[in-house]
Parts: structure tokens; sequence; C-alpha cells
């Protein structure tokens, strides 16, 4: 079980470069970069959701700070 999680992370690594050079000359790398992270986004929100949902009052004060985090990150 210690071997599956570093594989799977592997195999996801490995299958994104894979991806991103045959579609290079087919999707837009912007694009690519949206699918991503909106694809991660889909897969992450349920779990995370009902942690947000219960701690929402404690998360709230730092949302601008999250969102200028976010900014930065995107544009790095």
């Amino acid at each position: 079980m210690f071997y599956l999680f570093p594989l799977l992370t592997v195999s996801i690594w490995a299958g994104n470069a894979i991806v991103n050079k045959l579609s290079i000359s087919v999707i837009d790398p912007g694009a690519i970069s949206f699918y991503r992270w909106f694809v991660a986004m889909s897969v992450l929100t349920p779990f995370v959701l009902g942690s947000v949902w219960r701690n929402w009052s404690t998360i709230r004060p730092y949302i601008p700070k999250l969102a200028f985090f976010w900014r930065y990150l995107a544009w790095c």
C-alpha cells in the first residue's frame, strides 16, 4: 500500500507529460492549463466541500488573502 500512491503519482505525472507533448500542436497551452486546473478542481471539490462548509466562519476572513495568493500563483 505504501508503494501504491507514489506509483499512482508518477503515472499521472507521466500521462500528463505525454498528453501535453501530443496535444501541443492541437490545443493552445493556455487551454491545456485551464483544463488541467478545471479537472483537478472538479475531482477534489466533492472531498473538501463538506469541510469548507462546516468551517466557513473561519475561512471567510481569509478570502481576500487567498484570492491574492491564487492570483499571484496563476501569474507565475
